[in-house]
């Protein structure tokens, strides 16, 4: 495991790469995590599933968004655009210094919609991992919002006049419109393969987005599990148990 910044100055974001034993073999994965309390508590899975795509000989690097974790900038200055071009340099910087010429991104929950944002700016991606991908923008942020006990963003822990606090997490006024831009839309025909993984508890979404990525002619395969969802708080700390089954389905996918 190895940490370390990468990009240029003041866009500099903290990233870990996680290295295979056949430092030859020319096969990438790039993680997209979420927001918020939802990346903090799918930190331990992400961080599980890129040392098994290490073990199964992938190169593997996980970053902190800009204005996120560890990474250069401040919580005002995060948006999903910013995100989607710290994809493009996170994509970039694996191909490049592990020479890579096959490459996955995983993006889970906001993580998926900014990965496919990625994909549309015409980086070269071979196969897609959409965990819980966040396809209606609206309910993403109502969900969210109900979970702090705001009725909408207006009526949220005000920081700043485009500031607001939602469980603990600034998010500026701008990026909520961005959030509320994404829908089925975002994710257009120059995906590549997908795997689609559904953890939430509500799959009966699943079927209309599979069908709205097949009339795209992407080809999508869904695999669901009855598991609880990583990116959900569980228990007094926050925590949750391994999704081992996804995780194994995912590693066995990108092979």
């Amino acid at each position: 495991m190895k940490p370390f910044y990468f990009g240029e100055n003041p866009r500099r974001l903290y990233g870990v790469y996680q290295q295979p034993d056949d430092l030859s073999v020319e096969k990438g994965v790039v993680l997209c995590s979420s927001w918020g309390q939802e990346a903090i508590n799918a930190h331990r899975t992400l961080k599980h599933l890129s040392e098994q795509l290490a073990a199964a000989q992938f190169h593997t690097l996980r970053f902190d968004y800009f204005g996120s974790g560890d990474s250069y900038g401040e919580s005002e200055e995060v948006r999903v655009e910013r995100w989607v071009e710290d994809t493009v340099i996170a994509v970039e910087e694996l191909m490049d210094n592990a020479d890579i010429d096959e490459i996955t991104l995983v993006g889970m929950r906001l993580g998926g919609a900014v990965a496919a944002k990625a994909i549309a700016n015409e980086i070269e991606v071979d196969n897609l991992v959409l965990w819980d991908p966040v396809i209606d923008g609206h309910a993403y942020l109502k969900e969210y919002l109900t979970l702090a006990g705001f009725a909408d963003e207006q009526h949220g822990a005000i920081l700043r006049s485009n500031l607001i606090e939602i469980l603990g997490f600034p998010l500026p006024l701008a990026m909520t419109d961005e959030i509320k831009k994404i829908e089925k839309n975002v994710y257009t025909a120059d995906l590549p393969d997908t795997l689609l993984v559904s953890t939430a508890h509500d799959k009966s979404c699943n079927e209309s987005f599979r069908v709205h990525l097949e009339q795209l002619d992407v080809s999508v395969e869904v695999a669901e599990f009855d598991l609880s969802p990583p990116w959900q708080k569980k228990g007094e700390f926050g925590s949750t148990g391994l999704p081992k089954l996804a995780i194994e389905h995912i590693v066995g996918w990108c092979k």
